[in-house]
């Protein structure tokens, strides 16, 4: 194996010349350089770069651990990471833990052995500050779990029409987290057996959930205060009660001082809070306004009940942003990610045919691909009908003006439907262009 010694012999040069030219240090002449340079080239002499790694306790690597490349998420994010460590003068180590329960770990320690100068972790970290600090090289950890994860003391308010998975999101979240923290699951729509077959059902861990069915807040608050888990859920505002108020559970004067209550003992003892709430008839949290207010985080559940995909949005969020969307599948086991919205939405559209168009739209951080369909027919009625699921109604009327205006279009005497496809509602005006596509 050829070294730097073989080196400095063919260059006819010291050995102390030949370490300057390898690692780029000090003042070397030249024809110095130029002997040197030669003679590595006709040896094919490599430098031994873990010797010079050890010399700089440096490597200009960085390690990047994500989840999944799948996701398009994750992979939009390591290529900008590996443009922007590339221009910063680093090289990029990509580590996928493919969703591994130890992968994380393993990857760190196997970063750490290779020295790396940073690690950057995109995936859901759940180890104790300690444990980061005694690695000594910078790390950077990413999570999108509402935005910035579950804050001590945070209150988050979740909403959603009935049936649609509300409680069944709640107790697969305790499950995935009762491996590390003590979870307070308080119902007060159902029993303590039913709730619990429903966890068997949903193969949920059941090791460091307690269960309670209680509807008086002051016994619930006592309860917090005492057993001081990690995390409480509390399922759901409108069936608690406070009872030196003479007004039934669900009214508004109960709802509001209920949440105050329980929001209190939250901040008091800094634990997290859940907080399920109901709707009523226009889609809007019941109960008073304030109760919205009050809270960190409101997020809204939805989907169509007649379909298996359920879409989570943040409308109030004081720890992240609101822009991000997670979309999930209902199966028999619960709840499952759909790591690629788009694909789904896709799925089964046809080709070549009318009245059916593609719109992107971005959903926080990552664009999603929507099919909108449109049918327009000839009425029967003295005044067309129009109809839409999952679009502006005023919007859809709005571009059907600017249809017969601008473009010559004429849609008096016909009726006008559009879907979108999948119960996912188009808020962006981007997809205005595709609607009017669709229609015409």
């Amino acid at each position: 194996m050829v070294g730097m010694r073989d080196v400095a012999k063919e260059a006819g040069v010291s050995l102390s010349t030949v370490s300057l030219v390898v690692n780029k240090t000090g003042y070397v002449s030249d024809d110095m350089r130029a002997r040197v340079k030669a003679a590595m080239k006709e040896l094919n002499y490599v430098p031994n770069e873990l010797a010079r790694n050890l010399y700089k306790n440096r490597t200009n690597l960085v390690g990047v651990i994500v989840p999944t490349i799948r996701h398009p998420f994750f992979a939009t994010l390591t290529a900008h990471l590996q443009r922007e460590l590339a221009a910063q003068g680093l090289r990029t180590m990509l580590c996928s833990t493919a969703d591994a329960e130890n992968g994380e770990v393993e990857y760190v320690d196997m970063l750490r052995r290779h020295m790396m100068d940073g690690i950057i972790v995109c995936s859901h970290t759940t180890h104790p500050n300690d444990y980061w600090t005694s690695i000594h090289r910078p790390i950077v950890a990413f999570d999108r779990v509402l935005g910035g994860g579950i804050v001590l003391g945070g209150v988050v308010l979740l909403s959603g029409e009935p049936g649609v998975g509300k409680s069944t999101m709640l107790l697969q979240l305790c499950g995935a987290i009762s491996n590390q923290h003590s979870v307070l699951y308080i119902t007060g729509e159902e029993s303590v057996r039913q709730v619990k077959l429903r966890a068997a059902r949903l193969k949920v861990p059941q090791e460091n959930i307690y269960l309670a069915a209680e509807n008086d807040v002051d016994e619930i608050c006592g309860l917090i205060e005492k057993e001081k888990p990690e995390l409480v859920v509390i399922d759901s505002i409108q069936t608690m009660r406070c009872m030196d108020l003479s007004s039934s559970a669900g009214t508004v004067s109960q709802v509001k001082e209920s949440a105050a209550r329980l929001l209190a003992v939250a901040k008091k003892q800094e634990i997290p809070m859940f907080i399920v709430g109901h709707v009523n008839k226009d889609g809007a949290i019941a109960g008073p306004k304030v109760m919205e207010h009050i809270v960190d985080t409101v997020l809204y559940f939805e989907g169509d009940k007649m379909l298996p995909y359920r879409i989570l949005r943040a409308a109030k969020n004081r720890y992240g942003s609101t822009n991000e969307l997670g979309m999930f599948d209902m199966t028999g086991q619960g709840l499952e990610e759909i790591e690629n919205p788009s694909q789904m939405l896709l799925e089964g559209r046809p080709l070549g045919v009318s009245g059916n168009c593609v719109a992107c739209t971005m959903e926080g951080s990552r664009p999603i691909l929507s099919e909108i369909q449109a049918l327009a027919t000839k009425t029967n009625f003295p005044a067309p009908r129009r109809a839409c699921s999952g679009y502006d109604y005023n919007r859809m009327n709005l571009l059907i003006a600017v249809l017969e205006k601008r473009a010559g279009y004429f849609f008096g005497n016909l009726d006008v439907y559009i879907n979108i496809v999948g119960g996912i509602a188009l808020r962006d005006t981007a997809c205005d262009l595709a609607v009017c596509l669709s229609m015409v």
